[in-house]
């Protein structure tokens, strides 16, 4: 069998062949490239639902966040009462001030107790830094009430000891009271916040 000569020019030749080889390099390219994207896309579905948070974690999250910021603003609170407590205690012992010492007399004072009598002085003025007394008469409703004044004396931390100087039943205005003395030696005590 003899070849019948192909009378095309070469030039065309090789430009449909050049033309159907661009056309089967891009559909295959395409193809290629649907099948990238069908799996892109499923791989994509598959991924945010197992990345997705469960539909009620937004609002355990805001929840969390705001039960988070009620307890901070509670300790800045307490922060800041330990504090004004501290330079309380510091202003009393270190550089004594008569109205801060005054003032935390006031709180500790209960409505069962009545001051009559405050004296500040110095235990033993020989000592290099003598150590100060705070000297307290009054009365009180009953013995527990002076008992209880003691200890929130006690509890601010301001004292080293309180001690009751004596105790005893008085008459005032027709009621029996319990009198009483009391000496707080001023210092860090045991019975404040650590």
């Amino acid at each position: 069998m003899t070849k019948s000569p192909n009378l095309i020019p070469m030039h065309r030749q090789v430009r449909v062949s050049r033309a159907n080889r661009l056309r089967a390099w891009a559909y295959g390219g395409g193809a290629l490239l649907a099948i990238l994207a069908i799996a892109w896309f499923g791989c994509e579905m598959a991924w945010s639902q197992v990345l997705a948070p469960p539909p009620d974690a937004f609002a355990k999250a805001t929840t969390e966040i705001s039960r988070a910021n009620e307890e901070s603003a509670s300790l800045r609170r307490q922060l800041a009462s330990l504090r004004e407590q501290v330079a309380a205690r510091q202003s009393v012992t270190d550089r004594p001030d008569v109205s801060v010492l005054l003032a935390v007399l006031s709180q500790a004072t209960a409505d069962g107790v009545v001051l009559s009598h405050c004296e500040l002085t110095y235990r033993d003025p020989r000592a290099a830094e003598p150590p100060q007394l705070l000297k307290m008469a009054g009365a009180a409703r009953n013995q527990p009430a002076v008992a209880a004044f003691m200890l929130t004396l006690e509890g601010t931390g301001l004292f080293k000891n309180v001690t009751l100087v004596r105790s005893n039943q008085q008459q005032l205005m027709n009621t029996h009271v319990a009198g009483f003395q009391v000496e707080c030696l001023i210092g860090p005590g045991q019975g404040g916040a650590k």
